[in-house]
């Protein structure tokens, strides 16, 4: 059976999903409508996917099926109240706007509709994303699993209550750029110590992506997994014990506890 799917948003994140809900054939491209005010955008994701583009979702939004929100968390509040009167109660609305909770987005549609908060990250756009989901009070299981499914066409995902998200979105959804700063970090020490810049980073790259396929393939502890490569006295040992010196742990959960309590914000911002 034919659906409509209408997403807002046709950037990184929201032009990831409709790239791999395309080619893992979740849906057709003539199921699908792209909407976003970027020209060019919305130009290449119609020559490389043929779905529908437009600036505004015109008549699609009525008849829409599943409404996929990927904007920013300052143009969220504008969209919903522009055209929250045009969003059909059979209409499932995904959200993936950091900070915004399913009970906001209910509040601000103004009607019992059912919707599903998802938090991806950008390593969906290589197809090794690590998603969270969970559920508003009128969604129901069937919906999660649907959108658990489409989710997994760009990595893992696993579902959460929803008063887990803002740590989540703190861990894994700013995680991408805590590991780019620690390469950035990795690089620029092995420059110090007389390494090329190439060479240093196609290091650390290759080092951080094996190291965490050996976390998932042996299903191991990592405390167990350091502890087999660190012998006495030796060059690990010598470099973990900077890091305990330092208070890395300490600091790592004092950013994490920033970044959580930022969520947080972003909740209270988004309310009148």
């Amino acid at each position: 059976m034919k659906k409509t799917i209408v997403v807002f948003g046709s950037g990184a994140m929201g032009g990831t999903l409709i790239r791999a809900w395309i080619r893992h054939q979740a849906f057709a491209p003539n199921e699908i409508y792209a909407i976003d005010l970027d020209h060019q955008k919305l130009r290449q994701l119609k020559k490389e996917c043929r779905v529908s583009t437009a600036q505004t979702p015109g008549l699609f939004l009525e008849k829409a099926d599943m409404v996929l929100m990927a904007v920013k968390p300052q143009q969220f509040k504008n969209l919903l109240d522009q055209y929250h009167h045009r969003i059909s109660t059979r209409t499932l609305i995904v959200t993936i706007v950091a900070g915004i909770s399913t009970s906001r987005v209910e509040t601000l549609l103004q009607k019992r509709i059912r919707v599903v908060r998802v938090m991806p990250n950008t390593p969906a756009l290589v197809g090794y994303g690590m998603t969270a989901l969970t559920k508003g009070k009128y969604a129901t299981r069937l919906d999660l699993q649907w959108i658990q499914k489409l989710f997994s066409t760009v990595g893992q995902t696993i579902q959460v209550p929803e008063s887990q998200m803002n740590a989540i979105t703190a861990l894994s959804g700013s995680g991408p750029g805590y590991m780019f700063y620690w390469i950035e970090a990795l690089v620029e020490a092995g420059i110090q110590q007389g390494l090329s810049k190439s060479t240093a980073l196609l290091l650390a790259t290759q080092t951080m992506l094996g190291s965490a396929q050996l976390l998932l393939q042996t299903k191991r502890d990592p405390e167990e997994l350091r502890t087999q490569v660190t012998s006495p006295n030796g060059t690990t040992a010598a470099g973990l014990l900077q890091f305990e010196q330092s208070q890395l742990k300490c600091m790592v959960a004092q950013a994490i506890a920033a970044a959580t309590q930022r969520g947080k914000e972003l909740e209270k911002e988004s309310k009148p």
